[in-house]
């Protein structure tokens, strides 16, 4: 699976499923210090959409 990072300053990066990591409630990239949060939306090429998490 390809997941296309938004937002943070990883945006437009795109990367591959196994830099992703899961709890109970979230399934999430590590990137730097930075944490996207997987979502179910896909961009128009297929790609899986994460989003920056802002603690």
């Amino acid at each position: 699976m390809k997941i296309l990072l938004q937002y943070g300053p990883a945006h437009g990066r795109t990367i591959t499923s196994d830099r992703v990591h899961s709890t109970d409630d979230e399934v999430y990239v590590c990137e730097g210090r930075y944490i996207y949060v997987l979502t179910d939306k896909e961009d128009d090429r297929g790609r899986r959409i994460a989003t920056v998490r802002l603690d």
